[in-house]
């Protein structure tokens, strides 16, 4: 059958069994808290740099608004730009169109006077 007597050998066995989940049992709980310290650390890092990115983005949206109206100024400006270049082009034309009937009736009168 089975030995039941209990010896030194049987003692120091079950004693270094119970010590190795003692320090097994210590060493997981540390191990536990120093992630849960690092998680606890990144996730308010994360937090903050959240917060800036969001601050980032309200900053860019008032930027690219502002981006917007310069834009419409500046095509508003530019239809006008256009209206008066028209209005320039259209005035040279008929300074050009003064210019070669001035032209015109100076060779009539030159011809007129050589007639005389």
């Amino acid at each position: 059958m089975f030995d039941l007597t209990i010896n030194l050998g049987n003692i120091l066995t079950l004693i270094g069994f119970i010590g190795g989940g003692v320090v097994f049992v210590l060493a997981v709980k540390s191990d536990v808290r120093n992630v849960t310290t690092r998680l606890d650390e990144t996730s308010n890092r994360s937090n903050a740099e959240i917060a800036d990115l969001k601050l980032d983005v309200k900053e860019l949206n008032k930027m690219t608004t502002e981006l917007g109206r310069i834009a419409v100024a500046m095509e508003a400006s530019a239809g006008r730009f256009n209206l008066i270049d028209e209005r320039l082009t259209a005035q040279g034309k008929r300074l050009d169109d003064a210019a070669a009937q001035v032209r015109e009736l100076s060779k009539d009168v030159d011809l007129l006077r050589r007639a005389a």
